[in-house]
């Protein structure tokens, strides 16, 4: 069941504070607990929230505790400033650090701009978001000849698509380059089409000097 972070004001709970890491959120009163509630269990002012890791998906993100429930700490910021976020909206880091929980780093986007805004592959085997290496068999009457090529991959209109720089032709190095540009100047077209690629996909060119 979906939590419903509009029926809480935060702001009587807690403090946006940007040097509060990882939440950026303070706690706004003392907090009591233990038999008849004598405990002071955080003070006024307290950094508020805790660090949850998922070993599976290798995620992780910083909860508060509110009326003997979790929530998610970036939620509860957006929700302090700009309210409510859809049904179908996630809160997306755009520096991809799910721990930075500054309102600067935080965005409301459809599902699918978040999975765009992932971390490289542990597979990429080339450094660089989108781009990776293919051999190409040619067969021939009495053999197969492989020709390695760099290729540059995007996704538009959830299909996916791909561009190959031949390195027989160009060279190692300067293939990698025009891939490397080619899929910079692709991302660049999918923005202005509203498709929401940060600046992590984006990558300086690679040249052989």
């Amino acid at each position: 069941m979906r939590k419903d972070y509009s029926a809480i004001n935060w702001g009587d709970w807690f403090i946006y504070d940007e040097t509060a890491t990882p939440s950026c959120l303070r706690w706004k009163v003392e907090r009591r607990g233990g038999k008849g509630k004598g405990v002071i269990c955080v003070k006024a002012g307290d950094v508020a929230g805790h660090v949850s890791v998922d070993n599976k998906k290798g995620y992780s993100q910083c909860n508060v505790t509110l009326f003997d429930k979790g929530y998610v700490a970036s939620r509860v910021i957006w929700n302090m400033f700009n309210g409510d976020i859809a049904n179908g909206l996630v809160i997306d880091h755009i520096d991809g650090d799910s721990l930075n929980n500054k309102l600067s780093n935080l965005r409301v986007v459809q599902h699918c701009v978040n999975g765009r805004n992932t971390k490289l592959s542990k597979n990429n085997g080339t450094g660089v978001k989108g781009v990776s290496f293919s051999k190409v068999e040619t067969k021939l009457k009495d053999r197969s000849i492989f020709h390695t090529y760099v290729v540059a991959k995007w996704r538009e209109g959830g299909k996916g698509y791909g561009k190959l720089f031949s390195v027989l032709q160009l060279g190692l190095l300067p293939a990698f380059a025009e891939a490397v540009k080619y899929r910079n100047s692709k991302i660049e077209e999918l923005n202005a089409k509203g498709y929401g690629y940060t600046d992590r996909h984006l990558q300086k060119e690679q040249t052989n000097d």
